[in-house]
């Protein structure tokens, strides 16, 4: 089994999927290195592509999987060849997702879907309250 990290951006806004194994998340995640050719100051750019997968609905988190948007995911790496729209052969990288976290969000939300949020995140409003304690409630 090949464990891989990676941090990268959405190119796309997550799918929720029916498979025949259940429900899925997918998504690819785009991560770029650049270098510089120091004799002749070219800069050379490289992105590297993976689709990823998640078992399940995604929760609380489909909403937010936004294009753009850079995540962290930790999970099993497999590779494939492929035949793309061209005609020609292609590899590709596949995350079987186990681990996902935001790195940070550019996403702006209106106080109305904040506050539809704080309704129905129960464990955020259990950690919020842990933190807000006063006089009344200990």
């Amino acid at each position: 089994m090949l464990k891989a990290e990676i941090i990268g951006n959405l190119g796309a806004d997550a799918v929720k999927n029916q498979g025949n194994d259940g429900v899925y998340i997918s998504f690819r995640v785009a991560h770029s290195t650049s270098f510089t050719n120091k004799a002749t100051g070219e800069v050379t750019k490289n992105t590297t592509w993976v689709s990823c997968t998640l078992n399940g609905d995604g929760g609380n988190l489909l909403p937010y999987l936004k294009s753009g948007e850079k995540v962290y995911c930790r999970g099993n790496l497999t590779s494939r060849v492929f035949t793309g729209h061209d005609g020609q052969k292609h590899a590709g990288l596949n995350l079987s997702v186990q681990e996902i976290e935001l790195v940070s969000s550019r996403a702006k939300f209106t106080p109305e879907e904040v506050y539809e949020r704080l309704k129905s995140d129960e464990e955020f409003n259990k950690q919020l309250s842990h933190l807000c304690t006063t006089p009344e409630n200990g």
